[in-house]
């Protein structure tokens, strides 16, 4: 199985991402792509980076499957947001 995970406005490769699928575990590499060997069955895929937002899905894995998550750039945290008045 094969999981590609890009920014969704950009298109850019988002690398360093973790990729939990069910007890399966990999992270993307600079072109945002992770190899996870799996068994056939039915599991919860997982993705997180910080940053960004990824929805949870449910994957069904028969043979080679790929997968391709696109994730919400999240915006910068204001630090000094709770020292305005």
């Amino acid at each position: 199985m094969s999981v590609k995970v890009i920014n969704k406005q950009t298109k850019a490769p988002i690398g360093g991402a973790a990729v939990r699928l069910g007890l399966y575990r990999a992270v993307t590499d600079e072109t945002g792509s992770a190899r996870l060997g799996v068994p056939a069955g039915e599991f919860p895929l997982v993705v997180t980076r910080a940053g960004y937002e990824m929805a949870e899905r449910s994957i069904k894995v028969s043979r080679d499957v790929r997968v391709r998550i696109a994730a919400e750039k999240l915006p910068e945290e204001d630090t000094f947001a709770s020292w305005t008045a």
